[in-house]
């Protein structure tokens, strides 16, 4: 919250059903301030907290439980358990969100079809004018080509759920250890978590699909004829929305709507000797959510459709199948006592190292070539169609093979397709008013006599496992020579070595298809350093 109750939000169920169907000055009522603001004329909204939430979770209660036996009693075989609920801190990100919030700040969008080109610029106030809330635009009706109509640039924010919670956790694990004969042992485990009620960043005015079933009228006030459509096309996505006077993209709301799970088997085994520690460490895993947040901020958005989020569910962004990690060190013995110059030269060395085998991320594949689509989302969202064998998306041979653009890619372009922009009076089954999977039929048309198109969702899901980069490796080593400086003082000479073999690990970053893409599927980027060598000296007593 901000103690100068500077916080704005929106909040649509303010709105009247007048209001959503013809915007105008009513969209006004929608945006909220704490109640103690006061700015002039522009004063707070009654029995509005300073956070605009309507509930500050008071009851985050988070128990946690633990135990361990000793089964036979003699230390060599134990049983671990546990359970804990954690809530997650959010930071400013969310907040940061709502600098872009009326009345502190104006965001407009400007579409076409429905901007009129004679004046496709809103008149933003100076930095003197604001606080000010900004000038909603009326439904002016359609144009003779079929496109809503509007008597200003639509309006874009960046609001969050009034009713969202704090995000929580679940984490729970059982392990077995085992003490082994020769200095080994060895750990088999299951570790799962469940994270409920995660931020996640959606568009929720998606343009709605409308059909006899499902009419949406918009007009009927200022002068304006109501119009009921039964059809949907490209041109009018900006007229289906659920609420009027906002593009398809306008309110990029952070709501509480993220889900994941995490199942793992591990299976550790090490062994420790006077002069040798060595461990291997295999993890078997499925990472699973709708959203996986983004790489520098807490929100991030899934992508494909916003108001029906059941196909987002799928790997995470993050998901690895198998992890190997074989971690060692070596104390060599030979010259280690003694005295002379031998000992002072060949004693006292060590080695070790940290080899890691994963395998490769998947990657989301969007589709650039997917136009027109009917729900107004930039096609940087959207998910292609499937036209092939999926199981044969990725090329066999060395990822260095496919690194040259305009070569043939790591992905084959094959089993991919771009949406179809299908004709007036097509007709399309199966789906729901939000464009998910459903049992009605919606069919392509619009008022006026423009052409109509329009697209679907593609059926890609979202993170297939056929899109995976290639597997991993990194290796890791280092020699250590210590250099005894009297009885409690030691010179510790280090040489490190990072990707010792130098092995590059490609990632594909052009992940947007497109069947004429000269970039789809190309391996142009690296992860992780090339070979680095460093050397270091340290003191230690």
């Amino acid at each position: 919250m901000d103690v100068k109750d500077r916080l704005g939000n929106f909040d649509p169920s303010l709105l009247d059903a007048t209001t959503k169907a013809n915007a105008g000055a009513g969209i006004l009522n929608g945006f909220v301030l704490p109640a103690s603001a006061s700015f002039g004329s522009i004063k707070g909204t009654p029995g509005v907290d300073r956070s605009t939430l309507k509930s500050n979770s008071p009851n985050n209660w988070a128990p946690r439980a633990g135990f361990a036996w000793d089964v036979f009693g003699n230390g060599k075989t134990s049983v671990r358990g546990g359970y804990g609920l954690y809530y997650v801190r959010i930071s400013n990100q969310m907040l940061l969100q709502l600098i872009t919030a009326a009345p502190f700040f104006q965001l407009s969008s400007v579409v076409l079809p429905g901007t009129s080109p004679s004046n496709p610029f809103p008149n933003l106030p100076v930095p003197s004018q604001f606080p000010v809330f900004p000038t909603p635009p009326t439904f002016l009706g359609f144009s003779a080509a079929g496109s809503p109509r509007f008597s200003g640039p639509l309006l874009s924010l960046n609001p969050f759920e009034r009713n969202i919670r704090t995000p929580y956790v679940g984490s729970w694990n059982f392990t077995v250890q085992r003490e082994l004969p020769g200095h080994f042992s060895i750990e088999v485990g299951y570790i799962g978590t469940q994270g409920v009620k995660l931020l996640q960043s959606r568009q929720l005015n998606q343009a709605l699909l409308a059909n006899a079933n499902n009419p949406i009228t918009v007009g009927g006030a200022n002068s304006v004829p109501a119009t009921t459509l039964t059809t949907v096309s490209s041109r009018d996505a900006n007229a289906r929305v659920p609420v009027l006077g906002f593009s398809t993209t306008g309110l990029n709301t952070v709501t509480g709507n993220g889900h994941s799970t995490y199942n793992a088997f591990v299976f550790t085994v090490n062994r420790r000797s006077g002069n040798m520690f060595w461990q291997s460490a295999y993890t078997y895993s499925k990472a699973i959510d709708n959203n996986s947040g983004s790489t520098t901020q807490d929100l991030g958005n899934s992508g494909g459709n916003q108001l029906d989020t059941r196909g987002d569910r799928a790997l995470s962004n993050f998901d690895r199948t198998h992890r190997l990690q074989v971690t060692y060190t070596y104390d060599i013995p030979a010259f280690r006592h003694g005295s002379g110059v031998v000992h002072h030269v060949l004693g006292n060395w060590s080695i070790g190292g940290d080899s890691t085998f994963q395998s490769g991320l998947p990657n989301p594949i969007t589709c650039s070539s997917c136009l027109s689509n009917v729900f107004g989302l930039s096609t940087s969202t959207l998910f292609p169609d499937v036209v092939g064998n999926l199981n044969s998306l990725r090329s066999s041979g060395d990822p260095q093979n496919f690194t040259v653009t305009g070569s043939t890619g790591y992905f084959n372009t094959a089993v991919l397709g771009s949406t179809t922009a299908l004709a007036a009076n097509s007709t399309v089954s199966g789906l729901n008013i939000f464009g998910g999977a459903g049992s009605q039929t919606f069919t392509i048309g619009g008022p006026g006599t423009g052409s109509h198109v329009g697209s679907f969702f593609g059926n890609l899901g979202r993170n297939v496992p056929q899109g995976r980069d290639p597997r991993a490796q990194q290796w890791d080593f280092n020699v250590m020579k210590k250099i005894p400086v009297g009885e409690k003082r030691d010179l510790v000479f280090r040489s490190e070595f990072f990707n010792l073999f130098n092995h590059p690990n490609f990632v594909v970053t052009h992940t947007a298809f497109s069947p004429t893409s000269s970039t789809f599927g190309i391996f142009d980027t690296t992860t992780g350093n090339p070979r680095i060598i460093q050397f270091g000296l340290q003191f230690q007593f």
